[in-house]
């Protein structure tokens, strides 16, 4: 008996199996017999003396776990499955090693896509019938039709594929599934507790733009993304936070349009209690005094806080000693956040 060897397995099967069957045990012992046995259903044109000339594990050497596994590695990177058997007798090593080429492909199917045609998923997955099926490679082509959903913006697409081999034969069919989830074009992004000035600042930054019908297959704007609504959301997280928000959150919904299938970006801030500046301090500094550097500092008591004026007033103070020639002064900060108030100092 023996375990099945696939490519896909490959690894988990040489720090295994091959520990545990060879291992120390066939290690430095005589290789009586090397045999590569084809398996096949259909005809095949596989000549096994080709494959052991490329092994390096050769009868009447010793054996050598770690020659051993190479070979098994270059063997794997030709067939579709490796599997091999590893027995002592008389103190002297007997391997066979079963391979299974790869099948042909006799058919791709495409099911459940309503919005692009067959053809056109073909085109994207540039692989044809009757050529040679290997995983790995399919994986990659595969990958690009998801991808090509993504793009136009169903991000809730979902592809997947079934292998069925053909009785008799060494060709498989291919049944592609597709649910291709909801449209990802833009109708309208709603805004929600902000001011006008805020809404225009965070339209002019955002990445999620409205669909525009001339215009959104050419720039690939108005189209839906994952990645991009996340980096949106912290845009407007940091302009509550310098509003002085501390502890604002956005909360985001995605909606359908009853009448045209597209999506509402619905965006709510929560913004939380107002923070302000307490104390402001400076240590460590010789050469100019406090109110020196207060004149520096876009951080003052009472006002609003801010991360970015903390961050500049840090900056403004490196710059005024470098003008001293403290080209390697470093000004660092600390914030002290108030235990009854909501006071940074």
């Amino acid at each position: 008996m023996f375990h099945r060897f696939t490519t896909r397995s490959l690894l988990f099967f040489i720090a295994v199996a091959i520990e545990l069957a060879a291992g120390e045990f066939y290690e430095d012992k005589k290789v009586a017999k090397v045999e590569i046995v084809v398996v096949s259903q259909g005809d095949t044109d596989v000549d096994p003396r080709v494959y052991m000339a490329k092994m390096r594990t050769k009868e009447g050497d010793t054996f050598s776990q770690l020659i051993f596994d190479n070979d098994l590695k270059t063997l794997a990177a030709e067939f579709d499955r490796v599997e091999p058997t590893v027995s002592l007798k008389d103190n002297s090593i007997a391997i066979t090693i079963y391979v299974t080429p790869r099948p042909y492909i006799h058919r791709i199917t495409w099911e459940g896509n309503e919005r692009y045609k067959s053809s056109t998923l073909q085109s994207e997955l540039d692989v044809q019938p009757n050529q040679v099926f290997n995983r790995a490679e399919f994986n990659k082509a595969f990958n690009k039709v998801k991808e090509f959903y993504f793009k136009k913006g169903y991000f809730e697409a979902q592809l997947s594929y079934n292998i069925i081999p053909i009785p008799g034969t060494n060709k498989v069919d291919i049944d592609i599934h597709i649910v291709e989830g909801r449209s990802g074009h833009i109708k309208k992004i709603v805004l929600e507790g902000f001011t006008s000035d805020e809404k225009s600042a965070i339209e002019e930054q955002m990445y999620l733009k409205k669909y525009n019908f001339l215009l959104s297959w050419l720039t690939g704007q108005g189209i839906y993304r994952d990645e991009l609504l996340e980096q949106d959301r912290m845009t407007i997280l940091n302009l509550l936070h310098n509003k002085g928000y501390a502890d604002a959150k956005v909360d985001i919904q995605l909606q359908d349009d009853p009448d045209t299938g597209k999506l509402i970006v619905h965006i709510e801030a929560h913004r939380g209690q107002l923070f302000h500046f307490g104390s402001v301090s400076f240590c460590g500094g010789e050469l100019f005094t406090k109110e020196e550097l207060m004149q520096r500092s876009q951080a003052v008591e009472g006002g609003t806080y801010s991360p970015d004026k903390v961050r500049d007033t840090a900056q403004a103070i490196k710059e005024l000693y470098g003008q001293k020639g403290y080209i390697d002064a470093s000004v660092q900060y600390e914030m002290r956040l108030s235990e009854y108030d909501p006071v940074f100092d």
